[in-house]
């Protein structure tokens, strides 16, 4: 099956994918290596590998030779959230044996600053409890380095660094994370194609359909574009449908405007608009099409990604000194 095949045609739906937060903790479970180079490229302290991901834990964690690092991966403050990482930390430390490091990851300036924040907690006898998280942000300036360095699959997070911005240099990059993509290997690229097109903006797939003529040729990005404007069709019939409803006066909660709005899925548009206009003409009501309470849950609305086996191997037997050489995990 094709990408777009992928994108449109392995959900009934598919007018909803994973927020960003959770692709990219996604990709860095499928590979941890890829957070061994994050680390090593954007700060001056590297991040030992191999790593291997913990399972059953409270956070994402990943266990080093020298210790484990749970992740947080954050695009807004949360006060309420941050308040949780002490005792969510204490209980990673109690299923491990040993102390290990939180690593806050984000793509804003703001969520970086108020994520480096002291964080002190006293009870009511006086004891108190410190906590300084390690921050990571992954910015513009970040996305360019990562496009630079070694792993094609990095463009992913320079993906979701640079979700919110445009300009010159965004296009640049998106140029750039087209042509590193293209270089992940075989039926792997598959899902990077599809994760890498979940996180970007509808300004940035814009400007995407906007260069295809002016971009190396490849069936990734092939794939890529028709990806694009399979979603630019699907959202341009969306808007439609929902003004044809408003004219008719059919009363949708939020929650539907929001879903019908959200629709990336062209046959579930072109359903829609069937469906619609066969009431219309037959003198159904309109209603009933729409007739839910709420969304679907979550795992109907996701498009699956494609069927592709990313489980990360056991790394290979290494002479002393090259643990990590090929990942950039030091």
């Amino acid at each position: 099956m094709s990408f777009l095949g992928y994108v449109t045609g392995q959900s009934g739906l598919g007018c909803a994918g994973m927020i960003g937060a959770e692709i990219v903790e996604t990709a860095l479970g499928h590979k941890p290596e890829l957070l061994c180079s994050l680390v090593l490229q954007l700060t001056d302290t590297g991040l030992e590998g191999p790593l291997t991901p913990l399972p059953g834990m409270p956070l994402p964690t990943f266990q080093g030779p020298r210790g484990w690092v749970a992740l947080r991966i954050l695009e807004v403050p949360k006060e309420e959230d941050r308040a949780t990482w002490p005792l969510l930390l204490s209980e990673v430390e109690r299923q491990v044996g040993s102390s290990g490091d939180l690593l806050v990851l984000t793509s804003s300036r703001d969520t970086a600053r108020w994520a480096r924040k002291v964080l002190q907690q006293e009870g009511p006898l006086g004891t108190r409890r410190t906590l300084v998280p390690a921050v990571l942000r992954v910015g513009l300036d970040e996305a360019e380095a990562l496009l630079a360095g070694p792993m094609p699959h990095a463009a992913l997070i320079s993906a979701w660094g640079i979700q919110r911005k445009d300009g010159p240099r965004t296009r640049a990059a998106l140029a750039k994370i087209l042509g590193r993509i293209d270089e992940i290997p075989g039926a792997e690229r598959s899902w990077w194609l599809w994760a890498t097109l979940q996180l970007l903006s509808a300004t940035q797939l814009a400007h995407i359909r906007a260069m295809r003529n002016d971009l190396p040729r490849s069936e990734a990005f092939s794939q890529f574009v028709s990806a694009v404007e399979a979603q630019a069709e699907a959202r341009g019939k969306a808007r439609s449908l929902l003004r044809f409803l408003e004219l008719r006066k059919i009363p949708l909660s939020p929650e539907q405007r929001s879903f019908i709005e959200g629709c990336t899925d062209l046959p579930t548009a072109n359903r829609w608009v069937e469906e619609v206009f066969s009431a219309e003409r037959n003198g159904t009501m309109l209603e009933a099409i729409f007739r839910v309470d709420s969304p679907p849950p979550a795992s109907e609305r996701v498009p699956e990604p494609p069927a592709v086996d990313l489980q990360t191997p056991e790394p290979p037997a290494m002479e002393q000194g090259e643990a990590g050489a090929s990942s950039g995990c030091q």
